[in-house]
């Protein structure tokens, strides 16, 4: 459901704000996805330690984890509100859409800046209860009910342009909508009996605080890296070359990360499933659980190179605007990138699980600086081609090649 919402939202955004709003919206959305850096790493650290909670030991740590989490959320939260409408009222914040805005396309910045720190907000609140969830393998409703906000978020939004309303009221309905569903539905399934120990206190100290932070600050700095690789590139290409084309480049790299999304989907469970097994001792269970991760992953991997072909056209008819149809070259550039993507992913997932994180942090960081240098030289030089070239020959020499090496050389394979 939430990937038909995605579909669905792409065209209806274009055509009611234009190529220009619709880059600038693209961009506002990338920034929403910045949220899985917000959490300092304390999210995946979370999670860890639920799904190991096996015995009264391991299930305290986890509760006082969780406690210490919540306070970290509420507090984060407050200062991206405050952030986002100071950055509304600054004139030079406006600069990431690009120069040359007149003073309507100006008001619309501000307005998605607003929207855009209060949809943060509310997704980090809600990060705690999700990654309880995540740990606990019981994540299906709290999808479903986002997908059910997204969809009357889409009804708003469509609503607004039969009857002419502001665009920013239906875009901020696509964005909060599925953010407070999302908390509501992660609230409700915690008050399950047997997840009646989660809420055994809400004591926690400092100690508790540095136990997570210090386990998270690998997973924090993958975060950070994978954000420099993944989610600058737009912003690279509307500074330097217009908003414009960073609103093709994004349309194009939304239907390749819905394989990467598919990807993610299976690898969330395929993490607590490893992390039980490996607790557990059944290195039978692993290698079984990863072939089988294996071989979704390359007929994902073939798929996406397949796609690359297609993509100018999938994405002019999709948004229906020509303006937006990508270069070949930047279709298949980013094809490459998705494919390196997903086989990077594998194998980071499952290091992750069976707690090797700090190599995959160690080397996302080198990536990182890699992909940020080679993207601001090569979009200077080819544009948007440019960055999506970049950005796939640094993961191919990258995590792309040195994860799987990791992987099999810790398995003995």
């Amino acid at each position: 459901m939430g990937l038909i919402i995605g579909l669905v939202s792409v065209p209806l955004v274009a055509h009611q704000t234009g190529a220009v709003g619709f880059g600038m919206w693209s961009l506002c959305a990338l920034l929403i996805g910045w949220i899985q850096a917000m959490d300092l790493g304390l999210g995946i650290g979370l999670q860890n330690d639920v799904s190991r909670a096996i015995d009264l030991r391991s299930r305290q740590v986890a509760v006082r984890a969780a406690a210490a989490m919540r306070v970290c959320m509420r507090v984060i939260a407050l200062v991206v509100i405050v952030l986002g409408t100071s950055a509304a009222l600054t004139p030079q914040s406006l600069l990431i859409f690009g120069h040359g805005l007149d003073q309507h396309e100006r008001d619309f910045g501000r307005g998605l800046l607003v929207i855009t720190s209060m949809a943060m907000a509310l997704s980090l609140i809600t990060q705690t209860s999700v990654r309880c969830l995540g740990g606990m393998q019981r994540l299906g409703r709290v999808s479903v009910a986002q997908s059910l906000g997204g969809l009357v978020g889409l009804t708003v939004f469509s609503t607004g342009m039969i009857m002419d309303w502001n665009p920013l009221m239906g875009i901020a309905a696509l964005a909060l909508l599925p953010a407070a569903s999302q908390l509501i539905a992660a609230q409700l399934l915690l008050r399950a009996p047997d997840l009646a120990w989660l809420h055994e206190t809400t004591a926690w100290n400092m100690r508790d605080l540095r136990r997570l932070m210090g386990r998270g600050a690998w997973f924090f700095s993958s975060q950070i890296s994978a954000l420099v690789v993944f989610q600058t590139d737009a912003l690279v290409i509307s500074a330097n070359v217009g908003v414009i084309d960073s609103g093709s480049y994004q349309a194009a790299n939304r239907l390749f990360s819905i394989i990467v999304m598919g990807q993610g989907v299976v690898l969330a469970a395929v993490w607590p499933s490893l992390g039980n097994a490996q607790a557990a001792g059944d290195q039978n269970w692993i290698e079984q659980t990863y072939r089988r991760a294996r071989t979704m992953t390359m007929l994902l991997i073939v798929l996406s190179l397949m796609a690359g072909l297609g993509m100018p056209w999938f994405v002019e008819t999709w948004t229906n605007k020509p303006e937006l149809r990508p270069s070949f070259a930047t279709a298949s550039g980013l094809a490459l990138l998705s494919a390196t993507s997903l086989w990077a992913n594998l194998h980071a997932q499952c290091l992750n699980a069976l707690d090797d994180y700090r190599f995959p942090a160690k080397l996302a960081m080198i990536q990182a600086v890699l992909n940020l240098v080679t993207i601001l030289i090569a979009v200077r030089q080819g544009g948007a081609a440019g960055v999506a070239w970049g950005s796939a020959v640094v993961a191919m020499v990258t995590s792309c090649s040195v994860l799987a090496w990791r992987w099999h050389h810790l398995r003995g394979v």
